[in-house]
């Protein structure tokens, strides 16, 4: 959208569009100070405008008032919990991560079980393995042998 400025202006004069306000200093028009307003409650503010933030207490989540809506900035959780223990959760929800911390592997809980996510090696800090087509190093599965860089066990 372009802004018709008036043509002759004198230092500290100003000019408003929409919910913007532009101030002359007698060289050039600058966006005069941040007339957005901050809020924060469990619901969105009743008269936004553009460019007002609101921050949804219930929820943690923070929004940006654009193009007549609320937008969220970023994105809080959706209430998935991170877990970090060498043992398995005694519960979880699906989405739940869980770093097994003794062995460096990762799950999600999915379907009422824990999966792995990827894989971690089988092997010490100084090997390195390659498996494709899902094989297990030295091996071979469909005329594909899977690699091994390192040393196994």
């Amino acid at each position: 959208m372009a802004i018709d400025f008036p043509a002759s202006p004198s230092a500290n004069d100003s000019h408003t569009v929409g919910t913007t306000t532009w101030t002359y200093n007698g060289t050039y028009w600058g966006r005069s100070g941040n007339t957005s307003k901050f809020s924060a409650s469990d619901t969105a503010p009743s008269s936004p405008s553009l460019g007002d933030l609101w921050y949804e207490s219930d929820t943690g989540k923070t929004f940006i008032y654009y193009d007549s809506t609320w937008v969220e900035l970023g994105h809080a959780s959706d209430a998935q919990s991170f877990n970090v223990s060498d043992t398995i959760p005694s519960s979880g929800t699906t989405g739940d991560i869980w770093f097994e911390s003794d062995t460096g592997k990762t799950f999600i809980y999915f379907d009422s079980v824990w999966s792995e996510i990827g894989h971690a090696s089988d092997f010490g800090t100084d090997a390195h393995v390659f498996n494709l087509d899902g094989g297990v190093a030295n091996t071979n599965y469909g005329g594909i042998t899977a690699l091994n860089g390192g040393t196994s066990a």
